[in-house]
Order: structure tokens, then C-alpha cells, then sequence
């Protein structure tokens, strides 16, 4: 049986906005199609803090940093 399966990537630099968005979708994919599971890739040490749901799971890629004038 063939299942699908989504790629979220959030680019996490400044703010949580993006993981956010991230795993919203992921879980309305999910909720959507009961086969199918999600992986989110991001730079954010606090996707762990989320509560995670079955069928999903997480990357963490070291982050970039920046600096106070927002350089790499």
C-alpha cells in the first residue's frame, strides 16, 4: 500500500513562526489522510518543547546564528 508522506522544512533564525506553521500542516495532513506521516527538518532546538502526535517526526539541524545587525 502506498502511503504519502510530507517534508516540512522551517527555517528558524528568528522566531517560531515557521515551526508553528510547520507542524500545523503536518498535523492537518496526518489528520487528513490517517496513512500518511510527516517529517519536519528545522534549526530550532525548541521544536522538541512541542507536543509532538503520532506519524510525525522531527529534525534538528544545528542553527545558524546572527548577530545584532542580523548577519550570518
Amino acid at each position: 500500500m502506498d502511503r504519502n508522506r510530507y517534508l516540512f522544512f522551517a527555517n528558524e533564525c528568528v522566531g517560531l513562526g515557521h515551526l508553528r506553521r510547520a507542524l500545523s500542516l503536518a498535523r492537518a495532513a496526518t489528520d487528513a489522510d490517517r496513512s500518511a506521516s510527516a517529517l519536519i527538518v528545522t534549526g530550532s532546538p525548541m521544536a522538541s518543547d512541542y507536543n509532538l502526535f503520532d506519524r510525525l517526526d522531527v529534525v534538528t539541524l544545528p542553527a545558524l546564528s546572527r548577530d545584532v545587525e542580523g548577519n550570518h
